[in-house]
């Protein structure tokens, strides 16, 4: 196989790289043989509790495993992705324990941003140098390893250099103004919302960054010619869920599922006294809401989103996400 860079460009605030399988890739995976994956938390499957501090239940409660790891009630929308592509779920890069990175990394951490100050100093730019010392560790590892069992075992929890090329990469950013916590934690007016409830100046911020950044992935197009970019416009897809909640199954969207509040908001499985008792906030069916803390979305609300995000339907060019493997460069600019 020739090389052939793919890149999908969509709402979750983060950046994807899907690596497509080689000539001689015999693995059991369908069309691609790695994913690594960048963003902050809500595609963070394990960096900040490995790095920072614990994920507190009932964060993770309909996720398999001993510890919460995800700032969700069950799966993410990579963890969909991964399924949907037949990959086994992301090992977070700073997560030493039972990592297995033979089929990429998770270099996304809860809190961070583009910008180098921020609540996480994992920023986006960290990120990629992260994956960039991934890489040539990663590569020097293999080559000096030997045909010994430990060896053998060894090469087994690594990518392939395949791996490394043929590869999507997204970034963007969805309805910010659509959050429930920040829409509660606020004094709105009538004037303030748009038809969906959401805050329309916060929106109106978000629509033009991904315009500016849809332009900048259309130049892309012309510049790389042996590139696939495609741009998935998940603000559309979480904006059509948010404004047709209740047609899809699910309550309120302004409504949030785990979270306490006194004086302010607390993150969810942070616990407050109560007759002398700690406790905390959670209701009794997430699968019925969109929002799980008021920031992030359910487990519900993220199958529902990535099954628009994998079948191409806001895509452009409109292909499934398993099919841009097979896709030329020329076929994407259609």
């Amino acid at each position: 196989m020739g090389l052939k860079m793919m890149f999908l460009v969509f709402g979750l605030v983060g950046l994807l790289m899907i690596a497509g399988k080689g000539e001689d890739d015999d693995d059991k995976h369908k069309e691609y043989s790695a994913i690594y994956n960048f963003g902050d938390s809500n595609s963070d499957t394990g960096t900040f509790s490995a790095a920072f501090a614990m994920v507190f239940p009932p964060n993770g409660q309909n996720f398999p495993g001993k510890f919460p790891t995800r700032n969700c009630d069950g799966r993410l929308i990579i963890d969909f992705i991964c399924e949907e592509l037949k990959m086994p779920y992301l090992s977070a890069y700073l997560d030493s324990i039972g990592s297995n990175f033979s089929y990429g990394a998770n270099f996304a951490a809860g809190g961070s941003s583009i910008q180098k100050t921020g609540f996480s100093p994992i920023n986006f730019g960290l990120q990629i140098s992260q994956f960039i010392q991934f890489k040539s560790r990663t590569m020097a590892l293999y080559n000096e390893t030997s045909h010994t069992r430990v060896d053998a075992y060894l090469k087994s929890r690594l990518p392939k250099s395949i791996n490394f090329s043929n590869a999507l990469y997204t970034i963007d950013i969805g309805p910010i103004g659509c959050l429930p916590r920040k829409n509660m934690m606020n004094k709105l007016t009538y004037e303030d919302l748009d038809s969906a409830g959401c805050r329309k100046n916060e929106n109106e911020i978000a629509q033009e960054f991904n315009n500016q950044l849809k332009d900048i992935v259309f130049e892309l197009r012309k510049n790389f010619t042996n590139a696939i970019f495609t741009y998935v416009d998940v603000y559309s897809v979480k904006y059509e869920l948010v404004k047709h909640a209740r047609n899809q199954g699910f309550v309120n969207p302004k409504k949030l599922c785990c979270g306490t509040r006194s004086v302010s908001y607390f993150d969810c499985g942070r616990k407050k006294i109560k007759n002398g008792e700690e406790e905390y906030y959670k209701c009794k069916d997430a699968s019925k809401y969109i929002s799980w803390d008021g920031v992030h979305y359910s487990e519900a609300a993220n199958k529902w989103l990535s099954t628009l995000i994998v079948n191409g339907s806001f895509s452009h060019p409109p292909l499934a996400i398993g099919m841009l493997a097979s896709q030329s460069p020329k076929q994407s600019k259609r």
